[in-house]
Parts: C-alpha cells; structure tokens; sequence
C-alpha cells in the first residue's frame, strides 16, 4: 500500500511541477483596422500574444522552438518576396505543401524591441530559421513568415522562452494586409487566429486565439462640383457647347471642381510618416512596434539587411491616389487641371502645403512618384487628351487620420482657336492606383500588385 501511495503522490507532483512549468498565453488585438471595400491590400490591426510563467531555459541552453500560424477568414494580401529556400515543417506531417514557399513582409517581433535593438533572423543558410541559446544579447527577436496558402502564414521554428513565474513575454505580428474586396458582404470584418505548435507538433493552448482584425467600409465618395463647391446637378456628365467656349472669345476657360471625399478617417493615406509636400519621396523607418503609423507604409526598417528582402518588407510603394478619368472630352477643347488641392472644398487647406500633388502616371493611376510641376501661373497644367480622354492621378501627402477630409481639384476647359465642338464630357472618380489582375508585361515576367493597390469601381459622383 506505501508503494501504491508514494507512486500516487510522485504522479501526483510531477503533474503539478508541469503545469507549473508550462507557459499559458493569451491573444488579442487592438481596436479592429477599418480597411476600405476596394482596397486589394489593406492593413490590418496586429496581433499581440502575450505567454506568462513557465521554466526559463538555463543560461547557455538552448531556447525552445515553436511554429506559428495565422490563419484569415478572408485572402491575405500581405506582400510576398522571393521563394523559400527550405521548406518548413507543419504541423500535420500528412498535410500537401505546396511546391514553392515565399517569404513576405509579415514580421513576428518577440518582446516588443526598440528600433536600435531590433535583430532580424538572416542565418546563412536562408532557411529563416536561427537557433538561440539562453542568455544571449545578441539573439534575434525579428522574424519573417512564410506564405503557405493565400490565407495562411507560418513562421517557423520561432524561439520563445519561457519568461518564468511573475514574468510575461509579448509576441508581435505585423504587417498583415487582407483583400478587403473578398472579405464577406454579411460581416464586412475580418477575423485572424492564431496558432502555436510546439516541436512535437502539439497545439499550444492560447487564450482569444481568433481576433476581429478589421472592418469593412467604402473608402470614399466621389463628386462634381461647381468652382464655388455647389452641386451643379450634372451627375456624371459635363456639356461642353460652343457658347461656354464663343469662337469670339478664344482661350476662354470654364472651371469645375471634382472632389474625394474619405468614407472614414484615414481613408486617404499618405506613403510614409516622412512623406511631405517639400519632398513626397522622403522616407523614414516605421519600426516603433506599438506605434500606429496611419500611413500605407506599415512597420518598416530600412536598416534591416537586404536578405529576403527585409529591408522594404512593410514599405508601400506609393500614397493614396486620387484618380480622375475624363472621357468623351469634344473635339477642340483642351484641359488645364490644378497641380495641387485648390482651397475650396479641400479640408485644412494649406497655401504652403499642399495636401495632394499631381502626379505623372500609368491609366491605373500607378507608377512611381513624378511630380507634374505646373506651368499655367504655377497652379496649373495643361495635359494631353488623347481620343477624348485624359486620366489624372494626384497623390496624397498629407492627411489626418482624426478626420474625415475632403481633398477638391480644378479643372478647366478651353479652346484657344475657338472652335470647340458640342459634346458631354463624362468623369468618373476612383482611389489608386488600380490593379487589374496579374498579367504578363512584355518581358515575359507576371506584374506584381503595388501596395496599395485597389479595384477599379468607376464610382459616379455623388452629390
């Protein structure tokens, strides 16, 4: 009976001495993004995983691995960069991997590191994967997911020490972007889980594991205006006659406005928290872990190496665009738009700053940055009409994420020989730059989504 009572009581310990030893942990997330209905790639809120309790490793030991996974209700945009060079371990063995793994611009930040100490997982091998022991000040604590299907990430073989009784570790993941047109019309939000397995390939317990990443809203309105920002009542149809343009009168202009106006705060986005009119290419790191950027930039570090490319992962390539497409423009008649926001109808205009700038661009309102610098009474400029049709892109470079803002533009007919012909101009309106698909550019090499990219939904104005 003794021995039958000391085996109970052994069992009975080891039980206890276990859970005393096995770090619990817990998910959540920030208040829920709101990411635009015609977004292709929006950003949505992080998730934060915070473990308690646990055994420490031992000074010089070896930390334990893990593999997280985070899984969308809807497809991940996050951007993907070159393939994997190794193929990570999941956690069913019989489960398919598909043929090629890419790295993205997702990153899991252990503990929360200050910009100065922020050391990525770049091991020589490209496998993603570093080992770490105990006690070690020069160990990574950024690390970089893998794509395994379009709305799933895996980051593999993370080290996470136990932090002990009394002690808490915060586990990070950023730079999760989701098509906010697949998300689904009856919940219009998004919802992440996270997962945590460990090298046997258990499942960890982990408190909240799903969380409402963001919600779904139509990012903006679009609307012709008069030039005193009145409600013509045209829709989306101009007419043109020769009697708004006499013969007798060559070079006589008629003005109208188009405005944008955000579906909700910080709909329009600047690239960069160092983008600015003095310079719209400017760029800063991003890389305060908890700070809210409220640009299309995400957390970003450009001291991080180029391996894998690291050192862009979270960078957008542009702002918000603002894109107008004039079409059925009458013969003769000729356009000069404002180069920036005009004063009328634009929220906190500013004469020495201007809050979006014309930009050179493709018909999809993409490309890189080329200020379109104004020649008319350097406000503004003419531009080409080609069979009728003119696309227009400006940029944003300044925005308040607190407001919703209205951003107005000029636009001006005219016809210098006098002899413009009877027509309606149509104009429509749209966020960008758009993206209409993959498709193969003449090199033989697939084109890549810009970030932000939307889709092309040709909004009518509205009054």
């Amino acid at each position: 009976m003794l021995k039958y009572c000391i085996l109970a009581l052994g069992a009975a310990f080891a039980a206890r001495l276990n859970a005393q030893s096995t770090m619990s942990c817990a998910a959540s997330a920030a208040a829920p993004a709101a990411i635009r209905a015609e977004s292709l790639a929006d950003q949505v809120s992080d998730i934060v995983i915070t473990c308690t309790g646990g055994t420490p490793a031992a000074a010089g030991a070896s930390v334990a691995q893990y593999q997280v996974l985070v899984i969308s209700d809807a497809p991940l945009a996050t951007r993907t960069f070159i393939p994997v060079v190794t193929t990570p371990t999941v956690p069913d063995p019989n489960a398919p991997l598909p043929s090629v793994l890419y790295w993205t611009e997702a990153l899991l930040l252990v503990d929360e590191p200050a910009q100065s100490s922020q050391i990525p997982c770049v091991p020589a091998d490209g496998s993603g994967v570093c080992a770490i022991t105990a006690g070690d000040a020069s160990a990574p604590n950024v690390f970089q997911a893998q794509r395994l299907q379009d709305n799933m990430l895996v980051f593999p073989k993370i080290p996470i020490d136990a932090p002990g009784p009394g002690k808490s570790r915060t586990i990070r993941i950023t730079n999760l972007r989701v098509d906010g047109t697949k998300v689904s019309k009856d919940s219009l939000q998004t919802t992440l889980q996270a997962q945590i397995f460990d090298r046997s390939g258990n499942l960890l317990s982990l408190t909240g594991a799903s969380q409402v990443a963001a919600v779904v809203n139509p990012g903006y309105k679009f609307s012709i205006r008069t030039a005193a920002d009145s409600d013509p009542g045209v829709g989306p149809g101009l007419l043109v006659t020769p009697t708004m343009l006499p013969q007798s009168t060559p070079g006589t202009s008629v003005a109208f406005h188009v405005k944008f106006s955000e579906g909700f705060p910080s709909a329009f986005k600047r690239r960069n928290l160092g983008t600015n009119s003095l310079d719209p290419t400017f760029l800063v790191s991003q890389a305060d872990p908890v700070g809210p950027s409220n640009t299309e930039t995400g957390f970003y570090n450009s001291a991080f190496p180029q391996t894998n490319n690291l050192n862009t992962a979270g960078l957008a390539d542009s702002g918000t665009r603002l894109r107008l497409v004039l079409t059925d423009i009458p013969d003769n008649v000729f356009l000069e738009v404002s180069a920036r926001d005009v004063s009328v109808g634009t929220t906190g205009y500013s004469d020495a700053a201007p809050r979006a700038l014309l930009t050179y661009a493709d018909d999809n309102g993409g490309g890189s940055f080329s200020q379109n610098h104004p020649g008319v009474n350097g406000l503004f400029s003419v531009v080409q009409v080609y069979a009728g049709t003119v696309t227009l892109t400006w940029e944003v470079v300044a925005a308040d994420p607190n407001k919703i803002e209205d951003y107005s533009f000029e636009i001006r007919l005219f016809s210098p020989n006098g002899v413009a012909k009877l027509g309606t101009a149509m104009a429509h309106g749209t966020v960008g730059p758009i993206y209409p698909g993959v498709t193969t550019a003449p090199s033989g090499t697939p084109t890549v989504m810009p970030v932000p990219a939307f889709t092309d939904s040709t909004a009518d104005p509205v009054p």
